[in-house]
C-alpha cells in the first residue's frame, strides 16, 4: 500500500461505529478505481474501537490513515480539519 500522493483523498468522519465502517471498507475493496487513500477522521473513539479499527486498517488493500484526537465532546469539525492536513490528494 503506497502512501505516495493519491488522486483522491476520501475523508470519513468516525466515532465508535466500527460495524458501519466495516461496510464502507467492504465497498471500497470492490472499487475498480484504486488511486485513492482513505483518511479516518476519528472524533475520539474509545480504546477498544481504536484497536478494532487498527485491525481493519491492517487488512485493507488500500492506503488508510487514522487521525484521532481525545474525546472532548463533539469536535467533528476539528478532526475533519486535521484529516484534511494529512491528505495527499491535490487540492
Amino acid at each position: 500500500m503506497s502512501m505516495k500522493n493519491k488522486k483522491i483523498s476520501l475523508i470519513i468522519a468516525f466515532y465508535n461505529k466500527i460495524d458501519r465502517l466495516r461496510w464502507v471498507f467492504a465497498a471500497l475493496e470492490k472499487q475498480i478505481f484504486c488511486d485513492f487513500e482513505v483518511i479516518i477522521a476519528d472524533d475520539g473513539s474509545n480504546a477498544e474501537v481504536v484497536a478494532q479499527l487498527q485491525e481493519l486498517i491492517s487488512t485493507a488493500t488500500f492506503p488508510v490513515k487514522h487521525v484521532w484526537h481525545e474525546d472532548n465532546g463533539w469536535q467533528k469539525n476539528v478532526i475533519l480539519n486535521s484529516a484534511v492536513r494529512v491528505a495527499t490528494a491535490p487540492l
